[in-house]
């Protein structure tokens, strides 16, 4: 596991393990210093031992504090910043657009798909599939975002299947109670203009095509500024 992470991490856990390992050793070595006190108990070196087992005691007593010490001030957080840049590495690798991109003839593309808009203020394009749980979980919360919405013609709600089918499609919201238009990318053409991997993807894409918000992956607290940041983009 250790190999896994840079070399400055690797070696902190290694550390790690290593003073978890020095409890039992300084426990063991403490109690052999006590042990050979007692049975030689005449011995001149009687006081030595019991100097020694003591030092071995308040160590393994200290190591659990260096741990925890270590754990959580450096690396924990040392860890977590690592494996939070490699989670934007690969999220990177694996976007084509971004926030500040622009989304050429996005509206032309979108009405291929089925689904002519009059260019409203706000669109969120939401990528899905049926199969993906990840997705599963976040439409719910994306539909009740929608229903704040829906009475604002300013705003667009589109949520769009890669590679389902129109029929599979209308099949699942009618099942679920989805009120959102559902659209068939049936070939992925419209998905890869965004992204080579990852549902599931939402955008907010103002009148101009551009990318103004986005959402990779199913992240509550990102949906909790969706709603926030439609509002802000009708206001201008």
């Amino acid at each position: 596991m250790a190999s896994d992470y840079s070399l400055f991490n690797t070696i902190l856990i290694w550390v790690y393990w290593g003073l978890l390992v020095c409890i039992p050793l300084f426990v063991f070595l403490g109690g052999a210093q006590l042990l050979v006190a007692i049975i030689q108990w005449r011995s001149e070196k009687r006081i030595g031992r019991l100097k020694r087992a003591g030092v071995f005691f308040v160590l393994a007593a200290l190591m659990p504090v260096a741990i925890f010490g270590l754990w959580r001030g450096i690396l924990r957080p040392s860890m977590a910043a690592e494996l939070m840049a490699r989670s934007q590495k690969r999220i990177a690798d694996a976007s084509v657009l971004q926030v500040g991109s622009q989304v050429n003839d996005f509206h032309t593309k979108l009405s291929s798909l089925g689904f002519p808009s009059d260019r409203p203020k706000v669109t969120v394009l939401n990528f899905f599939a049926t199969w993906c749980g990840p997705c599963l979980n976040e439409l719910p919360h994306l539909q009740q975002i929608a229903d704040k919405f829906a009475d604002e013609k300013d705003v667009v709600f589109v949520v769009v299947g890669r590679e389902e089918s129109q029929e599979t499609l209308d099949e699942f919201a009618s099942q679920n109670g989805y009120r959102m238009p559902f659209v068939a990318d049936k070939e992925g053409s419209l998905y890869r203009e965004f992204a080579k991997t990852i549902i599931p993807r939402t955008y907010v894409i103002d009148q101009t095509g551009t990318i103004q918000f986005e959402i990779i992956g199913f992240d509550q607290e990102k949906l909790s500024e969706l709603d926030a940041k439609i509002s802000e983009l009708v206001e201008e």
